[in-house]
């Protein structure tokens, strides 16, 4: 009796191993499953035009270089900006996600929303409009201003480490990118904060800059604890293949040990 019991014992423990290497898999695919797209209209997902600010033919002979006249070339100068972000949905405890927040010139006359981080969703939205209308951010204030930019992101509820350059970005570059790595330590739906300043410094004077913020979203992550976390999971697939291999091995041994042939007693002969 004692060997079918453990061959029950070894295959159950063996099933519980597969069984639990397969929760595992699916638990590390689950977050990768889908990527949401949001704040945006399906219509506005294709390439959409945009019209590009006429440039007036630049005078003859050699004018003098002024400052204003140097950042008059940056790329926020006159051309449209759109502010991109991207967060995760879901969120495993003790996991980690990325947020990013970008500004983004878009003079090539194009809006599309990319997503940087398989599962996150994705945000498009144009800043708020300050200053000079028409004018791009840079020159928002007048040439006389250089524009920076800085991004804030705020959430009690999680542990948020800044992955990318914390001082202001200057926007005389075609693309300014802000990352964070979120976790948390509690489930439940949580929620964060994440805004954009631009800051505009008068060229050669030392008056007070102007500052405005130019963008501000509340996102929502839904913080989830899973039954088996993915550790207990490769833990306890290994205990069980362990201890199924245990049991297996006496009763494979027991098996071959009874079909093995046992050998003729000679018998003796009378005299």
């Amino acid at each position: 009796m004692r060997s079918p019991f453990r061959f029950a014992i070894g295959l159950m423990f063996l099933s519980l191993s597969i069984i639990g290497l397969f929760y595992l898999w699916s638990l590390r695919t689950e977050n990768n499953s889908r990527i949401d797209i949001v704040g945006i209209p399906p219509a506005t997902l294709q390439p959409t035009a945009t019209p590009l600010p006429t440039k007036t033919p630049a005078p003859l002979g050699n004018p003098t270089r002024t400052p204003s006249a140097v950042f008059a070339s940056a790329p926020f100068r006159g051309v449209p900006a759109m502010v991109e972000a991207e967060w995760p949905a879901r969120l495993e405890v003790k996991n980690s996600g990325t947020v990013r927040v970008s500004i983004v010139s878009i003079s090539n006359g194009y809006i599309l929303t990319q997503v940087e981080v398989q599962g996150n969703k994705a945000l498009a939205s144009t800043p708020v409009p300050v200053g000079t209308p028409n004018q791009g951010l840079a020159a928002a204030f007048g040439n006389e201003y250089q524009a920076y930019a800085i991004a804030h992101i705020a959430g009690a509820s999680f542990h948020i480490e800044l992955a990318s350059p914390e001082e202001p970005q200057s926007l005389n570059q075609s693309r300014l990118d802000w990352i964070w790595n979120i976790t948390a330590d509690n489930p439940g739906l949580q929620s964060l904060d994440v805004s954009i300043e631009v800051e505009w410094r008068h060229v050669g004077h030392t008056e007070e800059p102007l500052i405005r913020q130019i963008w501000h979203n509340h996102f929502q992550v839904d913080v989830f604890q899973p039954l088996i976390t993915t550790g207990q999971v490769s833990a306890f697939s290994l205990v069980s293949a362990f201890i199924g291999s245990g049991l297996s091995i006496p009763w494979i041994y027991e098996t071959l040990k009874k079909r093995k042939p046992k050998p003729r007693r000679k018998e003796k002969t009378k005299q």
